[in-house]
């Protein structure tokens, strides 16, 4: 009888060496033993000589329904199994769909089920008009995570979230001990610099970062931190382009908050 269901055998890349000739056992699914030398035995022995074998990745931003009658779940998993990512971690802004209730959530994942090649956990979010009153059931449903924006694209499928509102659903989410995070443009700043460039006439690629000044995103970045000081919620920026958005998240963790980009 083997020890173990499956072993692989190749050079394992590990947090701090790779161990070249190692091998990895796994028993029920799961990871029961790393090492070198002779392999054990196996129901199943994979050898990939001379290949890295690494850890699955999770992909914490996928939006695999953005764009509706488009990729759906089906083509995003299998993308991301191809590259090596084994969980990923769905957005919950849905065209034609915002996933603001328990109910909308629990339909998402029996659909998503039935097309997924690997793991995947979603987010929730609120619709504006609700605030913070169906964070709870969406957590017994099984949200992972909340998102927000305080830039709105439009006001059903990519909401903002106004400061006041956000801060509430901060302290429903921290009672439960998960993470918000949020999409960081400053609203008012975007707004005026999307008419500057329009005015302008510029209509190519580089409109939009001329449409995005760099303080849009450091003004977003202060406000979510704060809001998490203010409500001991896990603040996460999910989009950071500058160096100083880096400064201020590590002042903010050396201040001993949970404040990350």
């Amino acid at each position: 009888m083997s020890d173990f269901d499956l072993v692989l055998i190749g050079d394992i890349v590990l947090p701090e060496r790779v161990v070249e000739r190692g091998h990895v056992a796994m028993r029920d699914g799961k990871v029961a033993g790393i090492g070198d030398g002779p392999a054990p035995g196996a129901a199943t022995v994979e050898d990939f000589t001379g290949g890295l074998i690494l850890p699955g990745a999770i992909d914490g931003q996928v939006h695999s329904r953005s764009q509706a009658d488009q990729e759906d779940f089906l083509w995003s998993t299998r993308s991301a199994a191809a590259g090596g990512v084994t969980t990923i971690v769905d957005m919950p802004y849905d065209d034609g769909q915002l996933i603001c209730t328990a109910g909308r959530l629990k339909t998402k994942a029996e659909q998503a089920a039935s097309q997924a090649r690997i793991d995947f956990a979603l987010y929730g979010t609120v619709h504006p008009d609700d605030g913070p009153r169906h964070i709870a059931a969406m957590v017994e449903a099984g949200a992972a995570a909340f998102k927000f924006s305080t830039f709105g694209t439009h006001p059903e499928r990519f909401p903002r979230i106004p400061p006041q509102t956000m801060h509430d659903c901060f302290a429903e989410i921290a009672r439960f001990d998960l993470m918000a995070g949020v999409h960081n443009e400053n609203e008012e700043v975007i707004r005026a610099a999307l008419s500057e460039t329009r005015a302008s006439g510029r209509a190519d690629y580089l409109a939009h970062g001329l449409s995005r000044p760099a303080i849009s995103e450091l003004l977003a970045m202060a406000e979510v931190y704060e809001l998490g000081v203010a409500t001991g919620c896990a603040a996460h920026v999910v989009h950071c382009s500058l160096g100083r958005g880096y400064e201020m998240a590590r002042a903010y963790r050396d201040q001993g908050y949970r404040a990350t980009a």
